[in-house]
């Protein structure tokens, strides 16, 4: 004979039945998000760690990276002449330098003030190189002029090739005309 079973204990079996399963449903998802943050946080520490020793690294990189600069000032300043003697043996030195490259130039300062000061506070000398020349003469005399021990810096370029020039005034004409500017004390 079976046993009735009240009403009453059976809605509150169904309940907990229902409670019970949307207790396991809640427990799984929240177990599975849980894992999912654990292991974000585990990334997080990693990163964090790394992090850390990033400080170090970049200050480190950094000093590299900067230690010679004093150096590289230094031998700038040396590439500067600081008074008229210097400049004189600058010039002495472009137009032998002219020489040896087989062309016979004329050097002259640019503006009416010798020593001008630029919006940086550099103290320069412009120049201008006027000669007769091939291609391959301009190609080594700017070569041989980056090699002098002087800090200097090519601002203009003129070139005129010598099938635009006359054939009578080949020689009479430069065809170059250089801008140079000779950084000074």
């Amino acid at each position: 004979m079976e046993v009735p079973i009240p009403l009453k204990f059976e809605s509150i079996f169904r309940i907990c039945l229902v409670l019970t399963f949307v207790s396991a449903f809640a427990i799984f998802f929240i177990g599975h998000a849980d894992s999912e943050l654990r292991g974000e946080a585990k990334v997080i520490e990693k990163f964090l760690e790394a992090a850390a020793d990033l400080q170090p690294n970049f200050e480190k990189s950094l000093t590299m990276y900067t230690e010679n600069t004093q150096e590289t000032m230094d031998y700038l300043e040396l590439l500067r002449p600081e008074d008229e003697n210097g400049y004189i043996q600058f010039i002495s030195t472009v137009e032998n330098l002219g020489q040896t490259q087989g062309v016979n130039l004329s050097l002259q300062i640019l503006d009416g003030d010798i020593v001008v000061k630029d919006e940086t506070g550099s103290h320069y000398i412009d120049y201008k190189v006027q000669f007769y020349g091939r291609e391959d003469q301009v190609l080594s005399f700017l070569s041989e002029m980056e090699a002098l021990p002087y800090f200097t810096r090519v601002m203009d370029i003129h070139f005129q090739s010598f099938e635009f020039i006359e054939a009578g005034k080949v020689s009479d004409v430069p065809n170059v005309t250089l801008t140079l500017r000779l950084y000074v004390k």
